[in-house]
């Protein structure tokens, strides 16, 4: 299928944007129903995501202060003076509002067309690998989310909610039957104390610095990459590493899978052995499902819904990981509260899980205060920035190990603390961290030799 050309209309794509610029009030009426994702171009999609969204919050959208504005959100292609004059170009050619209809359903049938050629790619892939039962079901996904993604057409009947709320159920069951009705953590005892990580939810994950947020997110990709990979329909994971370097990000993943000392590691002090563990690590995190890690620095919530959207396109996302909540770019705006706008952040980091049909992991701080209680145990107040966090999260979990306060606490002793769940129980779940492998386990694995 490569001779094929992926559909688009970029000519039409600057219009409609240019109508957004100087038009705003046509971005709620007559391009209502356009989305990010009907824009071909990446930085297209991002800057209607950011049109759509400074309307939304009641923010002025103006040819005067555009330049200011865009050079202050830092949109991934809109960074420069010359992005700024691309942009109030477009807005002196924007489609004239009697022709914005048809330039609207011109761009969601090409978003129509690209979303089929990416399925009919994926159903040559999985025919041609002998996975035809697979083929059959993306095929009729991928054509009814066609059929469904009309100009006007933003309803679904009564029929069909019922229709796919079955056909939802009977997915659970298949998954169930296979042993795990949902895609697993990695750990038993978590997944039974809550249900398994569903898509299209989003849970976040805190805890104070060195308690193991990012050690536990790995637990979650390593296990998706070796074990949820061979479940049916399994797709991709992805890490946006704000943090740390991507060369980082895999030695850790591999000392958790292999079981290798990681300071060893760190320090050039690896034996033979280790380096064959190493070995082992590598083969099966190459060679299980596909992942992908981002360690940009500076990237705003546009940034990562476009990159999403982008990885989306080639691979159906099963978890994606936020590496961490307040290390996002957040534009300074008069009139906002910081805590408003880190919340704008977990919001629309649901939607897009919602809309790409992933789980969200949304790793996040807790405020010192904590530490000047007795007992140190995380609460859902400690949360930074902490109300609209929990409100746009499905399931907030908790770390705590007292050791970090208690010397004579044992230093493989941790809990994870299920503070919320919606479609689970709250509760403690005790594991156990391997800070030499960045691993947690069930309390109940025990070892001899590395594994």
């Amino acid at each position: 299928m490569d001779e094929y050309v992926t559909p688009s209309n970029e000519v039409v794509e600057r219009r409609v944007l240019g109508a957004a610029i100087d038009q705003p009030d046509t971005i709620t009426n007559e391009l209502a129903s356009l989305r990010g994702r009907d824009f071909h171009r990446p930085d297209h999609a991002q800057l209607f995501a950011w049109l759509r969204a400074q309307r939304a919050a009641g923010r002025p959208i103006d040819t005067g202060t555009l330049p200011t504005q865009l050079i202050r959100a830092q949109l991934s292609g809109w960074t420069t003076a010359d992005d700024s004059v691309r942009a109030l170009n477009y807005a002196d050619n924007a489609s004239p509002r009697g022709v914005l209809p048809a330039h609207v359903a011109e761009l969601r049938a090409k978003s129509r067309e690209r979303a089929l050629v990416a399925m009919a790619r994926q159903v040559i892939e999985l025919a041609s690998t002998s996975r035809g039962d697979e083929a059959a079901v993306v095929m009729a996904e991928g054509l009814e989310a066609a059929r469904r993604n009309t100009p006007g057409d933003l309803w679904v009947s009564g029929q069909q909610v019922m229709a796919e709320a079955l056909a939802d159920a009977q997915r659970i069951e298949s998954e169930a039957e296979q042993g795990t009705p949902g895609m697993s953590s990695g750990l038993a005892s978590f997944d039974e104390q809550i249900g398994f990580l569903k898509r299209r939810e989003q849970t976040v994950w805190a805890a104070r610095p060195g308690m193991g947020k990012t050690a536990a997110a790995l637990n979650m990709v390593v296990q998706a990459v070796t074990a949820n990979s061979k479940r049916e329909g399994a797709g991709a994971v992805a890490v946006f590493s704000l943090e740390m370097d991507h060369r980082r990000l895999g030695q850790r993943m591999a000392c958790n899978e292999g079981s290798v000392d990681l300071a060893g590691l760190l320090n050039g002090r690896l034996v033979t052995d280790d380096w064959d563990r190493l070995q082992d690590a590598r083969v099966a995190l190459s060679q299980g499902g596909p992942w992908f890690v981002n360690d940009s620095t500076r990237m705003t919530i546009d940034d990562v819904i476009g990159q999403c959207h982008q990885l989306a396109a080639k691979h159906p996302l099963d978890i994606v990981v936020l590496d961490y909540l307040t290390l996002l770019n957040v534009p300074n705006e008069r009139g906002r509260r910081h805590d408003q706008q880190v919340g704008e952040i977990a919001r629309r980091f649901r939607e897009c899980a919602k809309e790409l049909n992933f789980h969200a992991v949304l790793l996040a701080q807790l405020n010192r205060e904590l530490e000047r209680r007795s007992d140190k145990r995380p609460k859902l107040s400690d949360l930074k920035d902490s109300g609209d966090i929990e409100q746009h999260a499905d399931g907030v979990v908790m770390l705590y190990r007292a050791c970090a306060y208690d010397e004579n606490a044992p230093e493989d002793q941790a809990e994870w603390i299920v503070r919320k769940w919606r479609n689970g129980k709250p509760g403690t779940v005790r594991v156990r961290f391997l800070g030499r492998y960045q691993r947690f386990e069930d309390e109940t694995v025990l070892h001899g030799l590395p594994r």
